[in-house]
């Protein structure tokens, strides 16, 4: 279309020359009619071939907060006030969203009028975190030629905040008859002792003397030891979730992955929990160039106290091939820096919390889990593996589809050799949760914490 108007300019110019030569030639002055015509009709054509001017603003006709699986509505006021040609628009989305109505994408053709034109479409959230809305992008195509395509941007400046998909789970869907009786009191360092009994154990450095068993410790054959009688301290009980994100922990897609449910099982449990004044602690992987204050919430409770969680779990992404904690053997890069985080061991040695780990597990994280998981056994922590599955979720999204949970198949077999490596006073919870519901497996984890609500 460009060039054919292209022609017909320099038709329009070499037709005029022509004329005047001819009338000059021939002293006929009715020949200089014929130059006015087509030098009139190019000034017109000149005066529209001009740069484009447009005037492009976009409105959120929904919350700037958004929940996984939830709508953005979006709309696009466009004013286009000079200009002769085609015009084509690309307004911003992003890849973690799905365009569910209308398009992005739009072509106009500014005539000799002003354009005044409103655009909506629709995204669908299809991931949790933080996403900037920049750059309106056109291609500006003149009509006649003259002037060479152009292109610019409009700058936007808008961010949407998408929440995991977080359930509240009613008393009814975690109600558990633990066949453990442990109170929801335990040893924390925000109480006293109680007078709880809960047994006889070895002496250790900072044990109030009045606790020493004078006559448990009497019937030892090694003289040099001391028992002491251990009680429960009033303050309520501590978790803490370690969230594993190596690269073991993306298998699936972008948006159905164990890290993506994982974030969406800790932060659901981490609500219960809180809802019952228990505290609650997370640890994450870091990141190569993190700083560790970034990685950690210290356990507490309340309402604040679940909002810094959440917060950190936004913008927690997988650890990537550069991070300095990738094993040189192994693509699972992560739980033994926890063994070098003092803030962790301290916290552990003081409240002796229930300690949470959710991972991917497999044959080339198993060593470190079973290291890590003795390290924390030594420390006389509570501990619990939530094992997240995506071997559901592959074949879901894949070309092989058994209609059934695939735990079903792989727990008979390799799953539980690799669960008898582990120590043996680890609780396992193994999730698949493609079929099984976030209620489902908190309620597993709380009858393998051994914890009543």
């Amino acid at each position: 279309m460009v060039r054919e108007w292209s022609r017909v300019v320099i038709s329009l110019l070499v037709l005029p020359v022509v004329v005047t030569i001819a009338a000059i030639i021939s002293s006929d002055p009715a020949l200089i009619l014929g130059i006015i015509f087509p030098l009139v009709f190019i000034a017109i054509l000149l005066s529209l071939d001009k740069k484009a001017v447009l005037q492009i603003t976009i409105s959120q006709l929904s919350s700037d907060v958004l929940r996984v699986g939830e709508e953005l509505k979006l709309e696009a006021n466009v004013s286009i006030p000079q200009g002769f040609g085609l015009i084509v628009f690309r307004f911003p989305t992003s890849e973690r969203f799905e365009i569910t109505d209308g398009t992005n994408v739009h072509t106009v053709f500014k005539g000799l009028q002003p354009i005044e034109r409103k655009y909506s479409y629709r995204l669908k959230a299809l991931r949790r975190g933080n996403f900037q809305f920049s750059n309106i992008q056109y291609t500006y195509y003149p009509a006649l030629g003259l002037l060479n395509k152009s292109e610019g941007i409009v700058p936007v400046n808008m961010t949407i905040k998408v929440l995991p998909n977080i359930r509240i789970l009613k008393k009814s869907q975690i109600r558990t008859r633990s066949r453990y009786q442990v109170p929801r009191q335990s040893r924390t360092r925000l109480g006293p002792y109680s007078t709880d009994f809960v047994s006889i154990r070895d002496y250790a450095v900072g044990d109030p003397y009045k606790f020493v068993n004078w006559k448990a410790s009497s019937r030892l054959t090694n003289q040099d030891k001391l028992l002491v009688n251990e009680y429960e301290r009033e303050g309520l009980r501590t978790f803490i979730f370690i969230l594993d994100r190596g690269e073991l922990m993306t298998h699936g897609t972008g948006e159905e992955n164990p890290l993506e449910y994982g974030i969406a099982f800790l932060l659901s449990y981490a609500k219960l929990l809180l809802g019952h004044s228990i505290n609650v602690g997370v640890w994450i992987v870091p990141q190569a160039g993190e700083k560790r204050s970034h990685n950690f919430v210290l356990p507490s409770s309340g309402t604040e106290h679940y909002q810094r969680i959440k917060e950190m779990l936004m913008i927690a992404e997988p650890v990537t091939a550069e991070s300095p904690l990738r094993l040189a053997s192994q693509s699972y890069a992560v739980l033994p820096e926890y063994e070098q985080h003092e803030v962790l061991i301290k916290i552990i040695k003081e409240s002796r919390p229930t300690i949470v780990i959710i991972s991917n597990v497999t044959s080339s994280n198993l060593n470190q889990l079973k290291r890590f998981a003795n390290m924390l056994l030594r420390l006389r922590a509570r501990v619990s593996l939530v094992d997240v599955m995506p071997y559901s979720i592959i074949a879901k999204h894949g070309s092989m589809n058994t209609g059934l949970p695939l735990k079903s198949i792989l727990l008979p077999m390799k799953k539980k050799e690799q669960y008898g490596l582990l120590p043996q006073a680890v609780s396992i919870v193994s999730w698949d949760p493609a079929f099984e519901s976030i209620g489902k497996a908190v309620r597993s984890s709380l009858v393998a914490t051994r914890l009543n609500l």
